[in-house]
């Protein structure tokens, strides 16, 4: 859905002059209530004026109205230099959802086939695992479409490794969750691992992963199932708990409805300052192309998560335009005050 507003580019206009230049302009929309998360006021746009719309110009972004009576956040400041936390959870589930009600009464069945992004947005955070600052900057592992040949760190990428294993030292550590065939379900390593980080908050936690809004109005995160052909349904609400908990500053929901109006307001109640995910069904290579952006402009130029987003929106609409969604579905919840200057980047200044 495209809002039609006509006269817009000359608000916009008017706030260019303001600001001075385009790189000075932030819009912030403050949602009062919940269900008007489904309406994309990022992509306002004149119907009059060619690449009219509001969400390339600038980064335009959305706070949500949270319960007053509760003071759980995670926008706190964090200090220069050190460690880069990353979690990326590897939710890849092929298999069919079951959902029974109290009565144990099948309510929902729904076939969930195997995603083609997972892969290489997985080997993305593989790649910037472990690299400096000053690699980052020169990394050619941000460009799209990637390069499945370059070599990735060896060893050392699995949930147990050590926490301190860069310690001291300005590097990007990433501890990924994969399914593991045979053994403890992913739903149990899952809470497992969220509940270590709480002594060691994550800046980003990235699931890459199957969502589903339910006939009963929930939405879920579809995990990897003990059984063959089987998935597992966990509620947003319980996974926004458990990053809440563990302290993260930055949630990227890299799955169809991740931005679901339930989803978003479940993270901004558990503390989460940051939320990016998608209001519509987007294509799996196209998704990853978006992840791909978005950490180029985050990690690698060093820009806000703002500025970041509405680089990676911006790109993909030149590319593609009416051909693809992609740019029009992400949705970014930022809450915090200072929100225009919210950066993952602890390893040096941002633009």
């Amino acid at each position: 859905m495209i809002l039609y507003w006509v006269g817009c580019s000359r608000i916009i206009d008017d706030l260019l002059k303001r600001a001075g230049d385009r790189d000075r302009l932030h819009v912030r929309f403050n949602i009062e209530g919940t269900e008007l998360l489904n309406v994309p006021f990022e992509s306002i746009c004149d119907p009059d004026v060619d690449d009219g719309y509001f969400r390339i110009k600038g980064p335009v972004v959305c706070k949500v109205a949270r319960d007053p009576e509760r003071n759980v956040d995670n926008d706190r400041p964090r200090p220069t230099g050190g460690v880069l936390d990353m979690v990326f959870i590897e939710a890849q589930a092929e298999g069919q959802l079951t959902v029974r009600d109290a009565d144990r009464v099948i309510t929902l069945r729904q076939w969930f086939p195997k995603l083609t992004n997972i892969e290489g947005e997985r080997a993305l955070f593989e790649r910037m695992h472990g690299m400096t600052a000053e690699e980052l900057q020169k990394a050619a592992i941000f460009d799209w479409p990637p390069d499945h040949s370059a070599p990735t760190p060896a060893g050392g990428l699995q949930e147990d490794r050590p926490a301190d294993a860069f310690s001291g030292q300005d590097r990007v550590n990433v501890t990924f969750l994969s399914p593991e065939p045979g053994g403890r379900s992913f739903r149990a390593r899952l809470s497992d691992l969220l509940q270590r980080a709480e002594d060691r908050p994550p800046a980003v936690v990235h699931f890459a992963g199957h969502s589903y809004k339910g006939p009963d109005g929930e939405t879920y995160l579809i995990l990897p199932g003990t059984r063959r052909d089987e998935v597992d349904g966990l509620k947003v609400m319980t996974f926004a708990d458990w990053v809440g908990k563990a302290g993260a500053s930055f949630v990227y929901l890299s799955s169809c409805s991740g931005a679901s109006a339930q989803t978003v307001k479940s993270m901004v109640e558990q503390g989460v300052p940051q939320v990016l995910g998608f209001r519509w069904d987007v294509e799996d290579d196209k998704a990853a192309e978006f992840a791909f952006g978005f950490y180029r402009h985050l990690l690698r130029e060093r820009r806000t998560f703002g500025r970041a987003y509405n680089e990676a929106c911006r790109s993909l609409y030149q590319i593609y335009k009416s051909a693809s969604p992609i740019w029009a579905s992400p949705l970014l919840v930022m809450q915090g005050e200072s929100w225009w200057q919210q950066s993952a980047i602890l390893l040096g200044e941002t633009n």
